[in-house]
């Protein structure tokens, strides 16, 4: 059985295994199609036994001859434990993956997921984006993740595994209660509808959302027009759209929010609902770490000085503030970049026609605690900026 829609020209890949089934059957049809691999696992710091369970997978890479790294976490239990692992799940491998030069980080999600997901999301109350397929393809800190075996299911991926007389690790917290995936599971084996049935529903309105996404990114190309970082849009064109498309408006806005703040997550329904009512009555408002202000006959949004300087530090070339990009054809060793923030009082901002509090969020490079550069102010000193593209990019990880 062949890994689909992988190509070997767009490896390295690295691969995410926790030594269970899905992962385990992952990492075999990768290494049988002769991709480049690095593979990781990751130790949420959550139980004592995650320790020998990441060994036994690098045991198991070794066999393959594969590289194999382990991260270990630091997550303390309690409320929300599953969602926060996630979290910084995702943020530690994308970390990994750009230390490591990959082209992309693949998941061992299977459409046993995608039904579990579902039954989730409807007891939220989730509408089309919850309800949705998870997708083939995602971002997360400015790294590609894919999933590439979304088209099977649990049981085959634990014949695959079967058949290379391997014993995958379980973990004591998928039979856990506390949980909602370990609750949804159960509901899933009880309903007189199978996952499979499931699954076509939810890929039905995968194709619906993105119908609808290609609407969003149109009205994106139509109605914003983006202004080294910041999104103006205008009030017009907004209005009328809002008679025609109204939830349409919710969905630009929700996109641009996302492009500027880097959030993966939307605002909750009852903030986006007092974001629309707050510029439908021309008020200043923040969310998501964004601000939004009104100028004559446009709406500006922006990032909140005080979210940007909450952000960590990054080296020049990474990705600062999950858009940003600063570079040079100079030395960047012992350099950093950071928030301008009030530094701006140093830099000829008035020149630039941009908001102040707009240029206090922007990337600067810093050398200790000096202010070596902020090219978005005029102050370039060798550096040049880049933005990450406005897209919707509004489908959960």
């Amino acid at each position: 059985m062949a890994v689909p829609d992988l190509n070997r020209d767009d490896g390295p890949f690295g691969v995410a295994v926790s030594g269970g089934a899905d992962s385990l059957a992952l990492l075999h049809l990768c290494s049988d199609a002769g991709l480049d691999l690095r593979v990781v696992t990751v130790d949420h710091g959550i139980r004592p036994e995650a320790r020998q369970e990441a060994a036994w997978v690098a045991d198991r890479c070794r066999d393959l001859s594969l590289p194999h790294d382990t991260i270990t976490l630091q997550i303390a239990d309690g409320p929300d434990l599953q969602n926060r692992a996630r979290r910084a799940r995702y943020d530690a491998l994308a970390e990994w993956s750009r230390r490591h030069d990959l082209g992309s980080v693949l998941l061992g999600h299977t459409a046993d997921d995608i039904a579990e997901t579902f039954l989730m999301r409807l007891a939220d109350g989730a509408g089309l984006d919850g309800l949705a397929a998870m997708t083939p393809r995602m971002t997360w800190g400015g790294v590609t993740f894919l999933r590439p075996i979304l088209s099977l299911y649990r049981q085959q991926t634990q014949h695959i595994v079967a058949l290379r007389g391997l014993s995958p690790v379980h973990d004591p917290s998928n039979d856990d209660p506390r949980f909602e995936r370990v609750r949804a599971r159960r509901l899933l084996a009880d309903l007189p509808l199978s996952a499979k049935q499931i699954v076509a529903s939810a890929t039905a309105l995968s194709a619906v959302r993105d119908a609808v996404e290609d609407r969003t990114a149109s009205l994106i190309a139509e109605c914003v027009r983006t202004d080294r970082g910041d999104a103006v849009l205008q009030r017009a064109r907004l209005e009328a759209l809002r008679r025609s498309e109204g939830d349409q408006v919710r969905r630009l806005m929700l996109a641009v929010l996302r492009w500027i703040s880097g959030a993966q997550y939307p605002p909750r329904r009852a903030e986006q609902v007092e974001l629309m009512r707050r510029i439908t009555d021309r008020q200043a408002t923040t969310l998501s770490g964004c601000m939004v202000t009104h100028e004559d006959g446009a709406i500006r949004l922006s990032r909140e000085p005080a979210a940007a300087a909450c952000r960590p530090d990054a080296a020049p070339g990474a990705t600062w503030d999950g858009r940003w990009v600063v570079t040079t054809d100079g030395p960047t060793e012992g350099y950093r970049v950071a928030a301008l923030g009030r530094a701006i009082t140093l830099t000829p901002w008035r020149t630039t026609g941009l908001p102040r509090r707009s240029l206090m969020a922007g990337p600067a490079v810093w050398r200790g605690d000096d202010l070596i550069a902020a090219p978005l102010t005029g102050l370039a000193n060798g550096w040049t900026v880049a933005c990450a593209p406005l897209t919707p990019g509004g489908r959960r990880p």
